[in-house]
């Protein structure tokens, strides 16, 4: 059963992992036959190596956020501007998203927003790595969102990532999971939508047939 809160920072080339249980952050680099220019390569064996640092490190079952490093994500900036504006410009910045799965969200900032986008397969290989293992994912966020105090300059340490912790609720309020089910859940409503026309079109193109099948018959 997962108890406790933990860390993983995900980063281009590692993750490092870090609950209070631990004397230091624990690292878990990617090889590129794993991970490679952001996207996976291989998530059966990511999945498996990820488990055997988690044994091989004896590291108990925990609620987890993961937390994005800047190198991760992309990011954009826009002053306030109309809503029709603003969905435009977003628009045309995601197209220029190099995944074929893209998680986003906007973030509201005083002056205006920023728009966060970054691999979906990613983080998700990751989470599912760890859920597999008994951990529970209560967030994915970009680091930006715990705080401009937070300046990780090499490597994650122990007071970092202890402060993050102490921001576990911000993370939960402000994570990408909640955004991205919302998202999928519109999609399936339009797809749903989109059924019901064809549907709709099928059965306005029989109704002609049938009238004359039965003037033949009778």
């Amino acid at each position: 059963m997962a108890s406790g809160k933990s860390i993983i920072f995900l980063e281009q080339d590692k993750i490092n992992y870090y609950d209070h249980s631990l004397p230091a952050v624990l690292t878990f680099p990617f090889t590129k036959e794993l991970i490679r220019d952001l996207e996976v390569v291989n998530s059966a064996a990511l999945h498996l190596q990820i488990k055997s640092f988690i044994d091989n490190n004896k590291i108990t079952p925990s609620q987890v956020m993961i937390v994005l490093s800047p190198n991760v994500y992309f990011e954009k900036e826009f002053p306030q501007m109309p809503e029709f504006h603003q969905d435009s410009e977003l628009a045309k910045f995601t197209e220029t998203i190099p995944f074929e799965n893209c998680s986003t969200k906007i973030y509201k900032l005083p002056a205006g927003s920023k728009l966060i986008a970054c691999n979906y397969d990613l983080y998700q290989n990751i989470k599912t790595s760890f859920e597999n293992a008994g951990f529970i994912i209560e967030a994915v966020v970009p680091v930006f969102i715990l705080g401009t105090d937070i300046t990780i300059v090499n490597n994650l340490d122990t007071r970092e990532a202890s402060t993050m912790l102490e921001r576990f609720d911000l993370a939960k309020q402000n994570s990408l999971l909640l955004h991205r089910d919302g998202y999928a859940k519109s999609q399936i409503q339009r797809g749903g939508e989109k059924d019901k026309k064809e549907d709709n079109k099928t059965l306005i193109f029989l109704i002609p047939i049938l009238i004359t099948l039965i003037i033949v018959l009778f």
